[in-house]
């Protein structure tokens, strides 16, 4: 389906030099009650869609020897902290983060960067909270779509297999 999403897209608008990754719904359930089925639905739309969509653009990014690519994560990933409400969405993003870099050690030579943009509690997501914020507020989507422009830019040329965290401090 991901080659065939390319191909539509490029046959319509012309190359694809960006990929954002950027699709990941949380299920909030406490671990032990998620079923086989629930954590099959959050591994594909949170790991196995970027990764379907990654391996469907790299050919024409190799070819014209340049290409960004930029994943979504999670504030908490390197941390591998234990979420026991939030686990099938948590070891999805942590796998994420290691597919990000494998790509990227692989990609870098041929003028392809690969990295993670990492948000973390955001006005309107599930933890109204800003307390324990050092900045003192709950992220905004321009605060990740701007770390998400640079990283695509040409400025952010020698930066690959890195997560960017967009959290104002928290959980530092």
């Amino acid at each position: 389906e991901a080659v065939s999403l390319v191909r539509n897209v490029e046959e319509k608008f012309g190359k694809i030099d960006i990929l954002v990754n950027n699709f990941g719904p949380i299920l909030v359930k406490p671990w032990e009650e998620v079923t086989s089925y629930e954590w099959e639905l959050v591994f594909r739309a949170n790991l196995l869609s970027s990764l379907h969509c990654t391996k469907a653009v790299l050919p024409g990014m190799r070819k014209r020897e340049w290409g960004r690519i930029v994943n979504l994560g999670y504030s908490r990933v390197e941390q591998l902290a234990a979420f026991s409400t939030i686990t099938p969405y948590a070891v999805a993003k942590t796998g994420l983060l290691i597919l990000t870099r494998s790509v990227a050690a692989s990609e870098a030579s041929a003028g392809i960067t690969v990295n993670m943009v990492s948000p973390g509690l955001m006005k309107g997501g599930i933890l109204p909270e800003s307390r324990d914020i050092p900045r003192g507020r709950l992220g905004k989507f321009k605060d990740v779509s701007r770390a998400v422009m640079f990283l695509a830019s040409d400025e952010a040329d020698f930066i690959t297999g890195t997560n960017l965290i967009v959290a104002g401090g928290w959980k530092i």
